[in-house]
C-alpha cells in the first residue's frame, strides 16, 4: 500500500474490507487478493472507476458487507455485454 498520502482513508479501506496486511501477495487466497485491489483502487479517491465483477472471489458476507458498506455510488452504471462475431 505504498504511495497512498491519505493514512486514514487506507486504514478504513483496509478495516472495511477486512484486508489481512502481515500476508506476502503470493501466499494471498483469490479473495484476499480481490479485497488488496480493491483497497488499491479506492485508496486514491479516483473521481471514475470503472471495475469489472469487483465482487468475484469475495466470500457472500464479504459481498453483502460490499454492498452495504462500499465506497459511495452516486451514478453506477452498468454496461451491457458486448458480443463478438
Amino acid at each position: 500500500m505504498r504511495g497512498s498520502k491519505d493514512r486514514k482513508l487506507r486504514e478504513k479501506l483496509i478495516e472495511q474490507f477486512e484486508l489481512e496486511t502481515e500476508h506476502r501477495i503470493r501466499k494471498m487466497s483469490k479473495g484476499m487478493k480481490q479485497k488488496l485491489g480493491l483497497v488499491a483502487a479506492f485508496m486514491h479517491d479516483p473521481a471514475v472507476l470503472i471495475l469489472d465483477e469487483p465482487t468475484s472471489g469475495l466470500d457472500p458476507l464479504m459481498r453483502v458487507n460490499y454492498g452495504r458498506k462500499g465506497p459511495r455510488q452516486d451514478d453506477p452504471h452498468v454496461f451491457p455485454p458486448v458480443r463478438r462475431g
